[in-house]
């Protein structure tokens, strides 16, 4: 489950970007057209969605995650 989401992230981040449909594409990622910023925003954007899906994951499963060091990490 958690990896069907974070594929999702990677597909509707590279596919979409973030758009406002028919009006404004913010850092669009095309082929041979990508700046080299746009591509560090997308990143940056697919990091941090990346570890509120972790972040969620271990809250919503909390028994899987008991002694191990990124259940530690989170709970600090």
């Amino acid at each position: 489950m958690v990896l069907n989401m974070l594929a999702c992230l990677i597909k509707g981040n590279v596919v979409f970007g973030i758009k406002i449909p028919y009006v404004i594409a913010f850092h669009p990622l095309q082929v041979n057209k990508t700046y080299l910023n746009s591509l560090l925003f997308n990143t940056s954007v697919m990091m941090l969605t990346s570890l509120s899906i972790v972040e969620m994951t271990m809250i919503t499963f909390p028994a899987y995650l008991g002694g191990s060091y990124l259940g530690r990490f989170f709970n600090n």
